[in-house]
């Protein structure tokens, strides 16, 4: 590619390349922020079955119909439709527990493992370890060990 000799050809080249930068600039800033802040959608069909491995370490299997949802930017606030099974207890990231929320709580766990589901009620049984859960909406907090298990519904 030659460049142009006369100023005002040459000036008139590098405004439109100049402007060609920035529009690539721009394009790849936002290919990142979708990268590292879009939302992560899990789901499964009727009969299906799932197993899954989160960024931070986490082994969920997903059960039929259900639908796991997560930013990635950070995948340890998880927001559940349906049933899944989670361990927490190999996590490789250990900043900050699990969180799993569904419209009537909260599942908070640091090392467990333990199943959600999620119809018109949420059922919560932990099958290892501790996990905490936060009712809706008035915040109340139950701590469960490995055998307990709780059933709530969100009283709107």
């Amino acid at each position: 590619m030659t460049l142009p000799e006369d100023p005002a050809s040459r000036r008139s080249f590098n405004i439109y390349l100049g402007i060609i930068i920035v529009i690539m600039l721009i394009t790849g800033v936002m290919a990142l922020v979708d990268i590292w802040h879009g939302d992560v959608v899990e789901s499964t069909e009727l009969g299906e079955e799932r197993q899954l491995r989160l960024p931070d370490g986490t082994q969920v299997t997903l059960q039929q119909s259900s639908e796991l949802t997560f930013h990635k930017g950070d995948p340890q606030e998880l927001r559940l439709q349906g049933s899944a099974i989670f361990n927490t207890q190999n996590r490789e990231v250990k900043t900050k527990d699990l969180e799993v929320e569904t419209m009537d709580l909260t599942v908070e766990a640091g090392s467990a493992r333990f199943s959600m589901a999620y119809s018109d009620r949420t059922s919560v049984e932990v099958l290892a370890g501790q996990v905490t859960v936060v009712l809706k909406p008035d915040g109340y907090e139950k701590v469960l060990e490995a055998g307990d298990s709780i059933s709530h519904r969100h009283q709107p």
